[in-house]
């Protein structure tokens, strides 16, 4: 559990995982026009639109690829378009060849094809998993149409060319194993599910086993492992912030336990509106808080400190009207055991209370 993030759950890092993949596919897809171009441009028999699409792709990608590295959040708008300049970079060529291929004056298709059928499967992979479920189903079902259908078509009217090593290998990846890239779809989008479902059931363990069921907060438990690794990197400016609320007690013998729940509910939620972006605020037991601040001194522990006292009781909670707390303020000292950091700051709250009540105290 670092200190300063809370835990990444599953789909944070999922979502990291694919955005890095993201950027890997279209960092290749650069590289793969790339070096189609070339050999293109030098290849003797390549037609203009061999040499046309790969040159225009190259810049296309580097644009997007240049895009969302600034702008990670765009990931779909960018796959999207990505995914259909790589539609109509493979379609054309492949609906060109198919029509214009002549076996009696030796134009073969299978021997001036593009090796388009080598992107088609990332293609349809990529459409599945980075857009919409209906959408991503829609544009892999597009690439296997537009790509398969006039290269089976063609091969299916010239059997001599079907017959052959290429032919057949061409048949069986834009047929059969084409088609079982679809048909993983639903199993696809069922592990999904099954792992989203787990990931949710892992998380509300998480949460009944670190945060107190009535205010929210860190419990006890989980505040002890941020303490342990707060001072574990050894880093100066870790301040802790121990409280208590005043004669809770009496208002429990009094009002009854739900008035007292409800002041334990809005003392929580006024003193966490006190809490810095790094602070952490915990139920540490009872009527007891523990505030976990870092990189403050002396000082700045003392203001977060008595903001709370003074957000504490900022105007009366229903049935009880006006309550405080008292306040004790340590900061750790490097090498100091933190039970003697927390040892010193409840010396200093009880030290409040002996005071008078509703006051902040520094060890």
């Amino acid at each position: 559990m670092g200190f300063r993030h809370e835990r990444g759950g599953a789909a944070m890092r999922r979502e990291r995982y694919m955005l890095q993949v993201a950027r890997a596919m279209l960092a290749l897809g650069v590289l793969g026009t790339i070096i189609a171009a070339v050999l293109h441009h030098h290849a003797y028999n390549a037609s203009a639109l061999d040499r046309w699409i790969p040159t225009t792709l190259a810049p296309l990608l580097a644009i997007l690829l240049w895009r969302l590295l600034r702008h990670p959040d765009e990931l779909v708008r960018i796959g999207r378009i990505a995914l259909w300049l790589t539609l109509i970079g493979l379609t054309l060529p492949a609906w060109y060849v198919a029509l214009t291929a002549n076996p009696q004056y030796g134009q073969r298709l299978i021997d001036v094809l593009p090796p388009i059928t080598a992107v088609l499967f990332p293609s349809m992979i990529a459409a599945i998993v980075y857009l919409p479920r209906p959408e991503g189903q829609r544009m892999a079902l597009a690439f296997w149409l537009l790509l398969a259908l006039p290269i089976l078509g063609y091969l299916l009217s010239n059997p001599n060319e079907l017959r052959s090593a290429a032919g057949m290998q061409l048949a069986v990846t834009l047929g059969p194993a084409s088609l079982f890239v679809l048909l993983l779809v639903p199993l696809f989008q069922g592990i999904e599910r099954k792992v989203a479902s787990l990931e949710g059931e892992r998380s509300r363990m998480q949460q009944l086993a670190e945060r107190d069921p009535l205010t929210g907060l860190y419990n006890r438990r989980a505040g002890e492992v941020w303490l342990r690794e707060a001072v574990q990197q050894h880093e100066p400016g870790v301040g802790v912030i121990l409280f208590d609320i005043d004669r809770f007690k009496q208002i429990n013998d009094r009002y009854g336990h739900a008035a007292g729940d409800a002041v334990l509910l809005e003392v929580a939620r006024r003193c966490a509106g006190c809490m810095r972006h790094d602070d952490r605020l915990m139920r540490w037991g009872g009527e007891e808080f523990l505030a976990l601040l870092r990189g403050v001194d002396v000082g700045v522990i003392a203001d977060v400190a008595e903001a709370m006292r003074r957000h504490c009781k900022d105007g009366p909670i229903e049935p009880v009207g006006i309550v405080t707390a008292s306040f004790g303020t340590a900061l750790w000292e490097p090498g100091e055991p933190i039970e003697q950091t927390l040892q010193r700051a409840d010396e200093a709250m009880y030290a409040a209370k002996a005071a008078g009540r509703d006051q902040v105290r520094a060890a």
